[in-house]
């Protein structure tokens, strides 16, 4: 094996053909640049003592020639092997001197400073082999980098391209080409052959099917010829010389197998505190920024672009990757925010619970609060659900996983109640009031919108609604028809409809008949006041766009009208309760029964409490009568 390893050292070397530098074996060279090269020696030699504004090649050539081989030498022997054999492959001037038998003392010095640990070579392989084989990086074949490590039984280091062409070309497979079995018996070749185990998809299969033992083809047809010339005397003495060694080279490879092993495994621990001291770096510059351990924990673990890379943690490194790693913690941010919010929806009966347990005890004022049961419709609710989250995230261990919503942000919730509903009263009436004609405003919003003729409609079905606006259900408008027709209705009643409140028109009780139905022969139709503006839009047509068609009314008086009261006292009359939703009695002073028995702590005569037929929201203080039948449970003024 000694002329392979000769050879092996000459090939794996690789070294770099530059015009300037000399053969090695000191023939004279024929590129196509000598002349060039001539030229550049001339004026190099030519303007020493000068400064010359271009860099002179083949310096380090003349250095290396001026420089003592003892200094050089010297100086290489404190460097590492792999240190060596980058000095070997980046000039040949360097080649000439470190592969040279006779320096084979540097390389030792420079292995037996660098790996100590690092088994004794071998008599068969030189120092500049050994350094290749222990601490090189690439492929013997084609000289590329490859992350492969070196099979220390064939004394090879193949690149994945080239494994398998070069075992296909070089190598015997020993179960597949059994040829050797019939020579001298007992399969000697066994114990004598230089193998080794390899994959079987790296050289025939493409693919992973299991392991195949291999041989140099040189060395299996050596053997066949000592099979064949050899006495039986001769042969025996060949194979227990084959075997000793064979024995011994075995012995010595799996020595540097586990060396190599070990270092491996050594510097990947190294690698591995590297990047564990990095993803800890990375996790105090997110903490610092304001993000919670739960989240920088899942975006660590689920790992980001830049994270486990084997470097510390510079200010340079981290502004390549500050937006990976803010973008993750971001992402399970978001995540457990979307999680919350889709149990808070589900708990919404717990809000609703909570706001009404509020809403009963307070004053509103002249602010119109939401009623219990839209409170979860207004969307502050679900803002500051979001930012009390945020506050509280450091503050609610395992919150992504927990099954239900943390007691500390209903409380948070309810301080934040008084403030929700007088912004969504503030609101609720800006809108309103902006769709309002300006002509058509009085001195305060709160007057303009509690006026009897002050309507909005709904395009899609021609819905109406009054101030205070219980709930958003849609784009509203304003109703300039059914204005115009409440004010004249007001004004045929004797009433002025710049102060006559939505209130003060269902006190009096106006009744109307709709003299065009009459004289259209479709009978006479008499409604409340309230609903002859839904009578104008559904049975007439006349919605927003079409005004062109009026509509004549006659106010009921006298016997006429108190015969159509009592005929329709209880038709559509019906009152519900805003604070559970129940509903379906038919006089007001029964519902004032049910909130008093039902909600002791609520204030009718503050609050808006109950509904109407009319979509009305009275606020009528509870009866005498009721709280003493209660025993004194109701509400005491």
């Amino acid at each position: 094996m000694a002329g392979d390893v000769a050879n092996a050292i000459k090939v794996n070397t690789l070294i770099i053909n530059e015009p300037d530098a000399e053969v090695p074996n000191g023939e004279e060279s024929d590129h196509p640049q000598s002349a060039k090269k001539a030229k550049w020696e001339h004026q190099g030699s030519k303007g020493e003592g000068c400064v010359s504004g271009k860099r002179k090649r083949g310096r380090l050539r003349f250095l290396m020639e001026k420089m003592p081989l003892e200094i050089v030498l010297e100086i290489c022997s404190h460097l590492g092997p792999r240190d060596l054999l980058h000095l070997v492959r980046s000039a040949r001037v360097f080649a000439q001197y470190l592969l040279r038998p006779g320096v084979a003392w540097a390389w030792k010095a420079a292995r037996e400073e660098c790996a100590p640990d690092m088994p004794p070579i071998h008599p068969d392989l030189t120092e500049q082999k050994y350094a290749l084989l222990g601490f090189g990086s690439n492929c013997q074949n084609c000289g590329t980098f490859t992350p492969s490590a070196t099979n220390w039984y064939l004394r090879k280091r193949w690149c994945r391209k080239c494994r398998g062409g070069v075992l296909r070309s070089e190598y015997y497979d020993m179960w597949l080409f059994g040829s050797l079995k019939c020579l001298r018996m007992h399969q000697k070749y066994y114990a004598i052959l230089h193998q080794a185990r390899v994959s079987r998809y790296e050289a025939y299969i493409g693919r992973k099917t299991g392991l195949m033992c291999v041989c140099p083809i040189s060395e299996a047809n050596a053997f066949k010829l000592k099979a064949e010339e050899l006495t039986d005397e001769e042969w025996a003495v060949y194979v227990s010389d084959q075997k000793e060694k064979k024995q011994a080279l075995d012995a010595h490879a799996k020595l540097c197998t586990q060396w190599a092993q070990r270092r491996v495994s050594g510097r990947q621990d190294e690698l591995r505190a590297v990047r564990r001291e990095r993803s800890a770096a990375v996790r105090l510059r997110l903490e610092n920024m304001g993000f919670a351990k739960e989240f920088i924990d899942l975006a660590i673990f689920e790992g980001f672009p830049g994270l486990r890379v084997s470097k510390y943690l510079t200010d340079k490194e981290w502004a390549g990757i500050e937006r990976h790693a803010v973008g993750a913690a971001r992402s399970h941010e978001q995540s457990c925010l979307d999680r919350f919010l889709h149990k808070a929806k589900e708990s919404k009966e717990c809000i609703i619970s909570n706001y009404r347990s509020w809403y009963e005890c307070r004053d509103p004022g002249n602010e119109f609060w939401p009623p219990p049961f839209g409170i979860w419709t207004i969307p502050e609710i679900e803002d500051s659900l979001v930012d009390i989250l945020k506050l509280n995230l450091h503050h609610l261990p395992g919150l992504p996983h927990d099954s239900g919503v943390p007691d500390i942000i209903w409380d948070a919730l309810m301080l934040r109640f008084e403030d929700i509903a007088n912004n969504h009263s503030m609101s609720s009436k800006m809108g309103l009031l902006k769709l309002i004609p300006e002509e058509l405003r009085l001195s305060s919003a709160r007057e303009t919108l509690e006026l009897a003729r002050t309507l909005f409609v709904r395009l899609s079905d021609s819905s109406i609604i009054r101030y205070p606006r219980l709930a958003d259900r849609g784009d509203w408008c304003w109703d300039e028809l059914g204005s115009a027709v409440m004010s004249d209705i007001i004004i045929l009643a004797g009433h002025d409809p710049n102060t006559m409140t939505f209130g003060q028109l269902l006190e009096e009780d106006i009744w109307v008949e709709c003299l065009t139905c009459v004289q259209a022969n479709q009978g006479g139709k008499v409604f409340e006041a309230v609903e002859a503006v839904k009578h104008l839009h559904t049975d007439h047509n006349l919605g927003i766009i079409n005004k062109k068609k009026s509509v004549e009314w006659r106010i009921l008086e006298g016997q006429e009208l108190i015969s159509f009261r009592m005929s329709n006292i209880i038709i559509n009359k019906w009152w519900g309760c805003l604070l559970c939703g129940y509903e379906g009695v038919s006089d007001e002073d029964s519902i004032l029964q049910h909130i008093a028995s039902q909600h002791p702590n609520a204030r009718p005569d503050l609050q808006y409490c109950y509904l109407g037929s009319r979509s009305q929201t009275p606020r009528k203080p509870i009866p005498t009568l009721v709280f003493f039948e209660l025993g004194g449970n109701g509400f005491r003024n």
